[in-house]
């Protein structure tokens, strides 16, 4: 049987390309309306994006990763917030 049903939760996410088509989406939203917020949750960034909240879930991993977010919380009441906002934009316009 192929897949990954039982995939570890300590397994690295796949880093993508987080610049491209609906992922830059979130990185515009992120940019525009996330530096405004205290905390920002998945599914707030899923529904006024229009996008999947496994998508959000993605970019926020790769960003996470980068040192740009930072996770406060666990499961369902994770929030996450800034801790390089100009590394994000400079990041981008380098990409």
């Amino acid at each position: 049987m192929k897949g990954r049903f039982l995939v570890s939760s300590n397994e690295e996410p796949v880093e993508g390309n987080i610049y491209a088509d609906k992922s830059s989406l979130i990185l515009d939203w992120l940019l525009r309306e996330g530096m405004k917020k205290q905390g920002i949750a998945l599914r707030e960034v899923a529904k006024e994006v229009g996008v999947s909240v496994g998508l959000v879930q993605r970019v926020f991993g790769v960003l996470v990763l980068g040192g740009i977010l930072q996770t406060k919380g666990i499961r369902t009441a994770k929030r996450f917030f800034f801790k390089k906002s100009k590394l994000l934009l400079e990041s981008w316009l380098d990409h």
